[in-house]
């Protein structure tokens, strides 16, 4: 290209500039902001210098499934999106320890520390319909001046689609595999002439671990239904002391060689209550199996059950200590201290309990007495002869 045509290119990008930038002038450039939001496929708002929201485009309303702008107006993101920790603060966003970790709030204080452009992911726990849900999002954050006013434009793209698949795939190309390879190793230690005489421990391992493998996929299988409302709860009676004494049997080859000792003590004799035993025995379960990677060589759990004003609670406690910056994170879906693209263990404890059993899930740790994970279930699901 030669330098005349360099020349003329640079001017036709400039009158466009200027035509556009007059076009600007003549008419209302809020308005036009506006009208170009509105035309997006993704939700999108304006906040003030307070975080507060100015416009929320037609995409964002639809998707909350509110009427109005006027609903929203002047307040912050966890406020707009029913933010679990919102709600628990008298509606005020940004206020509580967990809102020290959102992604929406880092990334809206660092466009207004730097006047630039802000990417962050989030992780919302938030009140639908009365329902608890979680979400991930990717927000994206730009300064803008209005009137020589500063403002920012939060775009807000939904990807927990995105994250849940990575959190599947991890399971099924990590954990899963890991169990077919153990299958496929104890196959051909089996059909091997040189343990032969071991014949009976090594079919017992096998179905041990295909009980495990089945296990692990009706489980996964299950939380996709949870996560999407489509999980049915079938109600039976239930005897708390097997079912835990059940979970503990099963479990105790989870600890492997680190020698866990897992002890039981029952509060309150011959618990019986009717609910999900599907669902109880998998929430222990994970409980059971946090408490064991928490714990340390040779350490010792413990599972203890009672009945307080017409709740079970069960409780499985474990010496380690959970740091303040972790605990603002449990239960969120997607994150996890065993690595990356994990995290679905306390996050099902808490979906599961209090969506489809109505009770509650919390924990409490301190570096004195170690940590304590809780489900308390009403007894309105059965009774305690």
């Amino acid at each position: 290209m030669s330098l005349t045509d360099n020349l003329n290119e640079e001017n036709n990008l400039n009158a466009l500039k200027s035509d556009f930038i007059a076009q600007l002038s003549n008419d209302n450039p809020f308005e036009s902001l506006q009208e170009l939001l509105n035309s997006l496929p993704s939700a999108a708002a304006i906040l003030n210098s307070h975080r507060q929201a100015v416009f929320v485009n037609k995409y964002l309303l639809n998707r909350l499934g509110v009427g109005s702008f006027e609903n929203l107006f002047g307040k912050k993101p966890g406020e707009i999106l029913n933010c679990l920790h919102a709600l628990e603060n008298e509606d005020q966003c940004g206020i509580s320890e967990s809102c020290k970790l959102c992604g929406a709030l880092q990334a809206l204080k660092k466009t207004q520390a730097t006047n630039d452009t802000a990417i962050s992911e989030m992780r919302l726990t938030s009140i639908q319909r009365g329902i608890i849900m979680a979400s991930d999002f990717k927000i994206t954050v730009s300064p803008l001046l209005l009137n020589d006013h500063s403002y920012m434009i939060m775009y807000i793209n939904d990807i927990s689609n995105e994250k849940r698949r990575l959190v599947l795939e991890r399971i099924f190309f990590h954990d899963v595999l890991n169990k077919v390879s153990s299958l496929k190793g104890m196959i051909e230690l089996l059909t091997s002439r040189k343990n032969y005489e071991k014949k009976d421990v090594m079919i017992s391992t096998l179905g041990l671990i295909v009980n495990d493998l089945t296990t692990e996929l009706i489980y996964q299988r299950q939380l996709v239904a949870a996560e999407n409302g489509e999980l049915e709860v079938n109600i039976e009676p239930i005897d708390v002391s097997q079912l835990i004494n059940r979970v503990v049997r099963e479990t105790e080859q989870f600890s492997g060689p680190s020698n866990i000792k897992i002890n039981v003590v029952l509060k309150t004799e011959n618990i019986k209550i009717s609910s999900d035993i599907t669902l109880l025995n998998r929430i222990i379960t994970n409980m059971v199996k946090n408490a064991i990677e928490a714990s340390d060589k040779n350490d010792s759990i413990e599972i203890s059950a009672h009945i307080s004003e017409k709740n079970l609670i069960i409780s499985v406690h474990n010496k380690s200590f959970i740091t303040k910056d972790i605990q603002l994170q449990i239960f969120q879906r997607s994150f996890s201290t065993k690595g990356e693209d994990r995290g679905m263990g306390t996050y099902s404890i808490k979906l599961l309990t209090e969506r489809y059993l109505k009770g509650k899930a919390y924990f409490k740790s301190d570096d004195i007495n170690g940590t304590s994970f809780y489900i308390k279930i009403p007894v309105r699901f059965g009774n305690t002869n």
